[in-house]
């Protein structure tokens, strides 16, 4: 018994009636193609408003501010508190607060219960009271004068003969070798001992 064999034509990829196959991606045949429409790709996408309070403008001048407070309400930045006074009052008539003599007699009468308001009054030193019978002489003052010794300011501050001078030349030319200019260096040894006159012997 003979088999039948069935074969089936696979569909053409074609487009119009010519039988060829159809290329991949978009042509445009209209005025605007060319090299210089190809190589437009257009304006660069904006921020979405979501992300708009996160970016940083790059404009110069532009106040940066931060993210948390743009989404805080509008305040008028001319609404202000407190009273308006005249501008031609001065500043100094503004902040004047002297009361008036009533005022005053009440406030010294207030104040009065103080030990202070007696013993400090204002623009006046210190007073005690009890002061001793000699500080009322107008020539009295405290302390007792030193005599004179015969020795000036200069003189204590910059001796020129200490008794401690030489002493103190000698430590120093021996600690830090503090020699005058000129003069000649010694080491302190006893040329007795080496039957040696070093102002005439020669080595």
């Amino acid at each position: 018994m003979a088999a039948r064999v069935c074969v089936m034509a696979a569909p053409a990829l074609t487009r119009g009636a010519k039988g060829t196959v159809r290329p991949a991606g978009v042509k445009n045949y209209g005025a605007d193609d060319s090299a210089a429409a190809a190589l437009d790709f257009g304006g660069r996408p904006s921020t979405p408003e979501r992300l708009r309070r996160f970016r940083v403008p790059a404009e110069p001048g532009v106040r940066v501010r931060p993210a948390g407070p743009m989404r805080d309400d509008k305040v008028d930045d001319t609404r202000f508190f407190g009273q308006v006074k005249p501008k031609d009052v001065p500043a100094a008539q503004a902040m004047d607060n002297s009361m008036t003599p009533l005022q005053e007699y009440e406030a010294s009468k207030a104040e009065a219960v103080y030990r202070t308001a007696a013993r400090e009054r204002l623009g006046q030193s210190y007073s005690y009271q009890s002061r001793p019978a000699k500080t009322a002489d107008p020539g009295f003052a405290f302390g007792k004068p030193s005599g004179r010794s015969g020795i000036t300011t200069k003189e204590l501050t910059c001796p020129v003969d200490h008794p401690e001078y030489e002493e103190a030349e000698k430590v120093y030319k021996k600690s830090h070798g503090a020699f005058a200019p000129g003069e000649q260096r010694t080491r302190m040894v006893d040329w007795s001992r080496a039957r040696v006159d070093p102002s005439s012997h020669r080595f």
